[in-house]
């Protein structure tokens, strides 16, 4: 079968079009593969884990933007909720209610502590992710808390402290990318995160997200659509 030149430059320019429009989408992130991996230092001394597990965990939730072509654009209304970490519980125990998520042991060289971290959540507040280059999408903690015993600290050796509201650059030099399989499209986001947590403590995040959304099949109004152009394009030739 041969189609006239009409209808494939009208197929050509209908596909550019879908391309380009912008769309609201919601991915829901993968639990089984959207891990974060929890380090830092104190007074620059690096954290070590408390147990076999207890420095990665699992994230759940939703990320929201504006899809167009290749870029996601963000703009907050996304939940990244990290799992209850089954290496738990952790130590020191919670000063209030809230899911055990990573504990991390202070060097014996510097006196020895432990940091348990509880109750985390992130949400993409801002930025664009762009296929093919890594993503600087900032990732703000919405939720969490730090119960802590450090010597080193001093006076302060002893306590709590709430991590959010508190917003980090992604620094991974890894690409992003939204990719489709069949009617999957899957967004994958390397992730390498900073926050200062005061008292000379640094804590970092590194791993990957990723997420999937569905992907709906041609609209029966662009299937009608071509149909139309393919009829007047028959014409047109007869």
């Amino acid at each position: 079968m041969k189609f006239s030149p009409l209808f494939l430059v009208a197929c050509g320019l209908l596909s550019t079009a879908d391309l380009s429009r912008a769309v609201i989408v919601s991915y829901t992130l993968d639990p089984a593969l959207s891990d974060l991996r929890i380090g830092g230092t104190v007074v620059g001394t690096p954290l070590a884990p408390q147990s076999a597990g207890s420095i990665n965990d699992f994230y759940s939730g939703s990320i929201t933007g504006d899809l167009t072509g290749g870029t996601l654009t963000l703009a907050g209304s996304s939940s990244l909720l990290a799992a209850v970490n089954p290496a738990g519980p952790f130590t020191p125990a919670p000063s209030g209610p809230g899911a055990e998520n990573y504990g991390v042991a202070v060097s014996q060289s510097i006196g020895g502590g432990s940091i348990a971290f509880r109750s985390i959540a992130f949400d993409l507040p801002s930025g664009t992710v762009v296929s093919g280059s890594p993503s600087t999408a900032p990732f703000q903690l919405t939720a969490g808390f730090a119960d802590y015993n450090i010597p080193a600290l001093g006076a302060g050796a002893v306590g709590t402290t709430v991590l959010a509201p508190a917003s980090a650059t992604n620094t991974s030099v890894g690409a992003a990318t939204i990719s489709t399989a069949g009617l999957i499209e899957t967004l994958t986001i390397p992730v390498s995160l900073s926050y200062p947590a005061g008292g000379g403590v640094i804590i970092t995040f590194d791993g990957t997200i990723v997420a999937t959304r569905p992907v709906p099949e041609p609209t029966a109004a662009a299937l009608i659509g071509l149909l139309g152009l393919a009829g007047v394009s028959t014409r047109r030739r007869r």
